[in-house]
């Protein structure tokens, strides 16, 4: 059935959002389709793995076989892993293959569920098996994801051409060996920092790569998120109508993107920055120094007070997007059930894509959003050679991994 839209919807792109939604549901019910049979079969998609670096969320993008001149650079061996990630996911035959089954879990937000679904991502590939997704839990719980209830069918592009209707109930829990026969098994139990490895397929590419072994588990991060975060039509319709509704400006070539997380951040990390003058010193800093930027910024962060010290402590020409923002040392998860899931869920996607096109960034790795922003920028937006900052390290650009200037 389509969305219903209520009085619930609390601000105009949310409505707008949720009228749109119910014209064109109708027009994906192919995506709904997957998931409504009961055997476990293949499926196939089309239009991934772009020719080009996409300047937003366009197209699913491919990445070429053949070596291919771009405008920005990519991270050594993006092509390769794209590939690799693609065909094992998408088998010829889903009968015969064993699967592992991560359900979101709703204490983490956006960046950390993407995170978290990379590494069960590379725990499957490690154990011979392909990773689908259970429910989405609070993040597909609104009326925009009736009938999809999986972020890779809701949101995202879906992760495999493997699926199956019903998941059963009593899914074996994985037990961390690679002798275990059930051909479905949950490992959502385990702690993300419990599994760091990196698939074995893209050690000879590594090793060869002049990357850090230290910076292969980053490497593969970048890798994992390009291919997890690919926004699928009707969720880039939905970008659309809340860019229109919540940002006035447009992001010219030069600008800088900086990403601050605020809220309960600093219980989780004590030792963070709090303070925002660093973060605007590193945009002046990256300015100064690269003759391509300018001095705009398109600033991203859930405290409104962080965007009222930009906007009165500098003479640079500041962007925003006008969504509901706070100041207190609460989670995004509670502000997200304060304001509805899918409107955090496609603000978010909005303000990500947003800093993508900007050509310099600054952000926190303390922060998955940040690292989220680096991972991206570094793949589908070609921009690895673009410049970094982090002020929560020593010397500021850290993350920075060796890149191509072909895919």
């Amino acid at each position: 059935m389509p969305p219903k839209c209520t009085n619930r919807s609390r601000n105009l792109w949310s409505i707008l959002l949720c009228l749109r939604a119910v014209d064109i549901v109708s027009q994906f019910n192919h995506v709904h389709h997957l998931y409504n049979t009961s055997a476990i079969r293949p499926v196939i998609f089309h239009g991934y793995p772009t020719e080009s670096c996409d300047y937003n969320f366009g197209a699913p993008r491919a990445w070429k076989a053949t070596p291919r001149d771009v405008s920005g650079a990519v991270l050594f061996g993006t092509r390769f892993a794209q590939h690799v990630i693609w065909q094992r996911q998408h088998p010829f035959d889903c009968s015969l293959k064993r699967f592992i089954v991560y359900f979101a879990n709703d204490n983490h937000g956006i960046g950390s569920t993407v995170h978290c679904i990379g590494q069960y991502l590379s725990l499957a590939m490690t154990l011979g098996r392909i990773l689908i997704l259970g429910d989405g839990g609070l993040w597909t719980s609104g009326t925009f994801c009736t009938g999809a209830r999986r972020i890779d069918e809701c949101f995202f592009e879906p992760l495999s051409s493997c699926s199956y209707d019903d998941i059963p109930s009593n899914i074996s829990q994985y037990d961390g060996t690679h002798n275990q026969t059930d051909q479905f098994v949950r490992a959502d139990g385990m702690k993300i920092s419990d599994w760091k490895a990196v698939p074995q397929e893209f050690y000879k590419v590594l090793r060869v790569s002049g990357i850090p072994k230290s910076g292969w588990s980053f490497w593969w991060r970048c890798q994992s998120s390009a291919f997890i975060v690919r926004p699928n039509v009707r969720t880039k319709q939905a970008m659309d109508i809340a860019r229109s509704a919540t940002f006035n400006f447009r992001i010219d070539p030069g600008v800088i993107a900086v990403y601050i997380r605020r809220g309960d951040k600093i219980t989780e990390s004590p030792g963070m920055i709090t303070s925002d003058e660093p973060f605007l010193l590193a945009a002046e800093k990256m300015w100064r120094s690269n003759r391509l930027l300018t001095n705009s910024i398109y600033l991203s962060t859930e405290d409104n007070a962080t965007v009222d010290y930009f906007v009165a402590n500098s003479s640079w020409k500041v962007m925003h997007t006008n969504v509901s923002r706070f100041h207190e040392q609460k989670s995004p998860l509670t502000h997200a059930k304060q304001i509805g899931p899918t409107v955090e869920f496609i603000n978010s996607l909005v303000s990500l894509d947003l800093s993508l096109r900007c050509d310099g960034f600054v952000a926190a790795m303390v922060s998955n959003w940040g690292r989220l922003i680096n991972e991206l920028r570094s793949t589908v937006r070609c921009k690895a050679n673009h410049p970094f900052s982090d002020p929560e390290q020593r010397h500021g650009m850290q993350w920075v991994l060796p890149f191509k200037k072909s895919v």
